[in-house]
């Protein structure tokens, strides 16, 4: 199976983490790999090869929150061009501008349609970027 896009999903919440994770498989050109901190993820990219073109986080996580893994992440060689995305249930129209004030390409989001998640990470990463 060859995949076009490959995802990584961070989320602290068992259920969300494991419907949205097959929420994304829907889609046979997505290669999923899901995590459940900021720090596994740190950790996951750190030891293996495989970089992901989207990463998919939650804001609200116990340690490490969305936001001060997007900035670890910025720093990380090599991950630059990845998409940035969050997913949260507190957001209003000031909250998706600092989001993406913040340096996110996109926001998803809670509760998400399962149908539809995999085409919004999907409009977000193909949007032209100024970065």
């Amino acid at each position: 199976m060859t995949h076009d896009l490959r995802i990584l999903y961070v989320d602290d919440d068992d259920d969300i983490r494991i419907v949205a994770t097959m929420a994304l498989q829907l889609d046979p050109g997505l290669e999923v790999r899901a995590v459940s901190s900021g720090q596994a993820a740190l950790a996951a990219l750190d030891q293996d090869a495989w970089r992901p073109d989207v990463i998919l986080m939650d804001v609200m996580m116990p340690g490490m929150n969305g936001f001060a893994l997007h900035d670890a992440l910025r720093s990380r060689e090599g991950l630059g061009q990845t998409t940035r995305i969050f997913m949260t249930a507190r957001a209003s129209r000031s909250g998706f501008e600092e989001y993406v004030a913040n340096g996110a390409h996109g926001v998803i989001l809670k509760p998400f349609d399962p149908l539809k998640l995999a085409s919004e990470v999907r409009a977000i990463a193909n949007r032209p970027r100024l970065d």
